[in-house]
């Protein structure tokens, strides 16, 4: 899995180095305005992953949720430096 994971990391990242070095491709920051590639911070993977196996429907319903609530959770989110203050 880490070979699969590591050639994906490696296709994607020099596509999107391509795709930066020719300043045409957007991209949308949160809720923003979408800004040119060459004006963003490198793009860079997270350096370290790990494997799951989702073994029931109960386990995938409770990744769904995560996957759509986490983006959510940002707007309070203390390393988010916009994040609304309760």
């Amino acid at each position: 899995m880490s070979t699969i994971i590591g050639s994906y990391k490696s296709i994607t990242i020099r596509t999107i180095n391509e795709i930066v070095g020719t300043g045409h491709c957007p991209v949308q920051i949160g809720q923003g305005n979408a800004l040119p590639l060459r004006e963003q911070k490198n793009f860079a993977w997270q350096p370290r992953f790990y494997e799951h196996i989702i073994r029931d429907e109960i386990e995938l319903n409770k990744i769904r949720e995560y996957i759509i609530n986490n983006p959510l959770n940002w707007e309070l989110d203390i390393e988010n430096p916009e994040r609304i203050k309760s």
